[in-house]
């Protein structure tokens, strides 16, 4: 299966303006990866470079690494053969010290987080340190690393774990040693689905649901943060404090209802724009074989974004959403130059 980008107008928020010659044209990444979507950042840009992580058809877990300016690209191998399966890709860490991680692991089926990080921080990928593990003691999957300037560096790397809920380890000392792990959100016999997104220096963001769709009717999605070592809904609302989670995921700000005729939600991305608020696109199923794709809450309108501090949550129209919006999104798309459809 090739990797290939391909700009969307609905849009998210990765954009670079190297890529603008491109834009109509897809760009092979590599000719063999596979991608899930509950890690982040599965791509990053490093100086000149786009690095991207993917899964091969033999279970290799790869980097690529695409020269923006000449658009050539060169994939290596983190780990070969860990598994045939496209959760066990690689996400990425831009360490404030310059060095890039790389955390990964198989699907659950065993106890190991593993991460490499480059051997030095002069932005040459190419070259990494041996793999190192973390036991959790239960299977894990969906690696999600953030690091917060605002408290000294501190690293968050967020994955399932134990009885399939969301978990955290922290390193204050940029992975050397790592405290935890601790359980973020527990759902009784189910399993929520969470995307992260941080700014990088104070807050990190989680979009989730209660469940799997398949297993659960009615999965709605919902917002919380957390800053300064507490948990808030959407409006600023103290939820609790992270050393105290785990929490019930009906904690947070339910943002789509999927108990109603418009059908079950399911997480698709967060990301942050330019004033650091979450936009959320996501899908909602009337039928299993009839996934709608949309951006926000209500009839009409393409985004939602949560006043995060504020009690507001306003959402804005399609149109109102490209008059402002300066980015383009990059979407995989399979051998034939096609979106995938789910």
């Amino acid at each position: 299966m090739k990797l290939h980008f391909l700009v969307s107008l609905a849009g998210l928020l990765l954009s670079n303006a190297a890529l603008a010659t491109t834009a109509t044209n897809p760009v092979v990444i590599c000719d063999d990866g596979g991608w899930c979507w509950y890690q982040d950042e599965r791509a990053i840009f490093v100086g000149d470079d786009l690095v991207v992580g993917s899964l091969s058809s033999a279970g290799d877990v790869d980097v690529s690494i695409l020269d923006m300016p000449t658009m050539t690209s060169t994939t290596m191998t983190l780990h070969a053969a860990l598994q045939k399966d496209d959760h066990d890709l690689a996400s990425f860490l831009h360490r404030d010290d310059g060095h890039i991680m790389a955390f990964y692991s198989k699907h659950g089926s065993d106890n190991l987080m593993r991460y490499r990080v480059t051997s030095t921080n002069t932005g040459d990928l190419t070259q990494w340190d041996p793999e190192q593990t973390l036991n959790h003691g239960s299977g894990v999957t969906y690696s999600n690393p953030f690091q917060l300037s605002e408290e000294d560096g501190k690293i968050y790397l967020f994955f399932r774990g134990a009885s399939i809920d969301p978990h955290y380890y922290a390193s204050t000392n940029r992975g050397d040693t790592w405290e935890g792990a601790h359980k973020l959100m527990v759902s009784p016999g189910e399993r929520p689905y969470v995307k992260y997104a941080s700014d990088g220096s104070n807050t990190i963001h989680f979009i989730y649901t209660e469940a799997h769709p398949d297993s659960y009717a009615g999965t709605s999605i919902y917002h919380m943060y957390y800053r300064n070592g507490g948990l808030y809904q959407s409006d600023g609302t103290f939820i609790t404090n992270l050393v105290d989670a785990p929490i019930a995921p009906q904690l947070g700000t339910k943002i789509y209802d999927g108990t109603n005729a418009t059908g079950e939600g399911w997480t698709w991305d967060v990301h942050l724009d330019t004033n650091g608020h979450p936009v959320v696109p996501y899908t909602a199923f009337t039928l299993s074989i009839d996934p709608r794709y949309r951006l926000d809450l209500s009839e009409g309108t393409l985004l939602l974004r949560v006043g995060v501090g504020t009690a507001e949550m306003a959402t804005f129209t399609i149109r109102q959403r490209h008059a402002q919006m300066r980015s383009r999104a990059y979407i995989p798309a399979d051998r034939d130059g096609q979106p995938y459809r789910s």
